[in-house]
């Protein structure tokens, strides 16, 4: 059986034509990637500028379906509750008032649980408010007062 020869120059169109399928697929890598880093970075700036929630819906539905959204809102939320916890500690407040101050987050953390590994991450984050949410030197006081005298 004899052998077939390809001309040369249509080795080169193939060789030209695979350089070109992989500089298109080169740059359209490049190309998500840039997509992903602006959307991370978008995501950041909602997020602590807190109006994530003033987004249209197609938007927050990007930001929250993109890797790793849901662990930013936790550490935002998380971020969120310390802050609130030391601005009503520094007023002496009592647990009522403390506990009203916190039940903001609560829809955030409800946000959270819906998020693509998010579920997890919202337990540990009520648990986590809950912590913050208490008086502790009232009920250090209490426990003192209720125990029986020696």
């Amino acid at each position: 059986m004899p052998s077939i020869k390809r001309s040369s120059s249509a080795i080169e169109a193939d060789t030209a034509q695979n350089s070109s399928r992989k500089s298109a697929k080169l740059r359209k890598n490049a190309r998500i990637k840039e997509l992903e880093s602006q959307v991370a970075a978008l995501n950041d700036f909602a997020l602590e500028t807190k109006i994530d929630k003033e987004l249209p819906s197609p938007i927050v539905e990007l930001l929250q379906n993109y890797p790793g959204a849901a662990t930013k809102l936790d550490a935002a939320i998380r971020s969120w509750i310390i802050d609130t916890y030391d601005k009503c500690e520094n007023k002496s407040s009592n647990s009522c008032t403390l506990s009203n101050a916190m039940t903001k987050y609560l829809p955030d953390i409800e946000r959270l649980s819906r998020l693509p590994d998010g579920l997890n991450l919202a337990y540990h984050l009520v648990l986590f408010l809950g912590w913050h949410t208490l008086d502790w030197e009232q009920i250090r006081d209490e426990c003192r007062s209720t125990r029986p005298s020696d």
